[in-house]
């Protein structure tokens, strides 16, 4: 049974990431955070990969409400960046407060 959890958290957490845009928004965003853009969410990663590294976190709301967040890993002692990751895309639902009923969200961002 312990074993059938985290099978299904692992799952869970690998659909929850993607590393390729869905969107324009998104393409533009990942492209921002491969410039270096964003802001440091975490100062000196534990993870083995990425030990002493830092996590970044680019962000991009659109007009109607729509997130892009690109997160990546910076080495602050030669500024190179990877492992870019969507946290999430313009194209996930919004929450409630995201927009108004008769907006409909299409995976390319055209209505």
């Amino acid at each position: 049974m312990k074993a059938a959890k985290e099978s299904a958290r692992v799952a869970k957490l690998a659909s929850k990431w993607s590393r390729v845009p869905k969107s324009i928004q998104d393409r533009l965003a990942l492209e921002a955070a491969k410039r270096g853009e964003g802001i440091k969410v975490i100062e000196g990663l534990n993870d083995p990969r990425f030990k002493g590294m830092d996590k970044m976190e680019y962000k991009v709301k659109s007009a109607d409400g729509l997130d892009s967040v690109v997160h990546y890993v910076r080495d602050p002692k030669t500024g190179k960046l990877m492992d870019f990751k969507f946290k999430k895309h313009s194209t996930d639902t919004p929450g409630t407060w995201g927009m108004t009923p008769e907006r409909k969200v299409s995976p390319i961002g055209n209505d």
